[in-house]
């Protein structure tokens, strides 16, 4: 299950960037993201009604949700649409491979958690593939300034995977999604109502390409994929889940190539390159265990219990040397991986 879900994200997100580039002859980027995260808290709302699963969202989750909101689900939706209309939809999209590794390196203090030998070799790996790529891009004239941007959104969703898993790994990923979209949607809607317009001399089909770009990007590309995301953070490990965004440059590779974007030989190499490190990160990572409630709904909130798992990354930090490589294999295998 979780690897099927795994390969349903990828598709959908890489689809994403190519989506943003029909929307923007007549929207700019604020509207864009905005109407996004709000077709996607739509989208989900009407699902947390029919399913009325239970609240899990708490007081002590108010900052971590601040964060989280606008890390995970404003900065990006805003900054994506304005790079992919400078850029080209295929850099923009292979740039959020960058997550697992930054990924990596933000868990280790924040969750005490280090990935396995293979695992950090496989991202190591995917990451000399986008150095190659990105090194392509900066030498056909990628503004250092875009580049910055470009990396910033990866930073973002890498922070966003590891506070989720830390501090509300016990709060329903529907109801968490739901209030981070609404939450921004109510930031970015006003925002883009006094500070930007429609283009003047869009035509009928233009406007009809855009409206239906954004509510694809809403309801599929926003709010049901970042639902399942947030499942697969919660049950699999920020690692695991932020792998998700290493398939994303293949399907946008296909994406922008059908769109008659210019690609080259060695942009394709560097894609299947990092497809090969996923294999490698992924293989053997889902792990079996089960969550601590429901995914969507729960009769009752049930009582916190301090698993095994709990225990184990309590105490690896106090057991003697020789005990703490087959603690990190206990945690691999149950699905720590960040």
């Amino acid at each position: 299950m979780p690897y099927l879900l795994f390969l349903l994200i990828c598709t959908v997100w890489g689809g994403s960037f190519i989506l943003m580039k029909k929307a923007n002859p007549v929207l700019e980027a604020i509207t864009i993201g905005g109407w996004r995260v709000a077709g996607g808290a739509i989208a989900l709302g009407l699902i947390f009604w029919w399913l009325g699963p239970s609240r899990t969202l708490r007081r002590k989750h108010l900052g971590a949700l601040v964060i989280v909101t606008f890390l995970g689900f404003t900065w990006p939706y805003v900054v994506q649409p304005w790079l992919v209309e400078r850029n080209g939809s295929f850099i923009v999209g292979g740039s959020v491979s960058l997550n697992p590794l930054m990924t990596i390196f933000i868990a280790i203090p924040l969750l005490g958690v280090w990935p396995t030998q293979r695992q950090f070799w496989g991202v190591l790996a995917a990451l000399s593939f986008l150095i190659v790529l990105f090194a392509g891009e900066i030498h056909k004239n990628l503004p250092l300034l875009d580049l910055a941007v470009l990396i910033s959104v990866p930073l973002g969703y890498a922070f966003s995977n590891v506070i989720i898993r830390r501090t509300m790994k016990d709060a329903n990923p529907l109801e968490l999604t739901l209030v981070a979209l609404a939450a921004a949607a109510i930031i970015l809607l006003p925002l883009a109502w006094f500070t930007e317009s429609a283009a003047p001399d869009a035509t009928r089909i233009d406007w009809i390409t855009a409206i239906g770009a954004v509510a694809i990007l809403g309801v599929a590309g926003t709010g049901l994929a970042m639902y399942g995301f947030n499942i697969l953070i919660r049950d699999q490990g920020p690692l695991f889940a932020g792998m998700v965004t290493n398939l994303v440059p293949l399907w946008a590779f296909y994406w922008a190539w059908l769109d008659g974007e210019p690609l080259t030989l060695l942009q394709l190499v560097c894609v299947v390159g990092v497809l090969g490190s996923v294999l490698v990160v992924q293989y053997r990572a889902a792990g079996a265990k089960t969550p601590a409630h429901p995914p969507v709904a729960a009769p009752a909130i049930p009582p916190l219990e301090v698993t095994d798992e709990a225990t184990e990354l309590v105490t690896v930090r106090s057991v003697p040397t020789n005990t703490l490589a087959p603690a990190r294999e206990q945690i691999a295998a149950g699905g720590e991986n960040g």
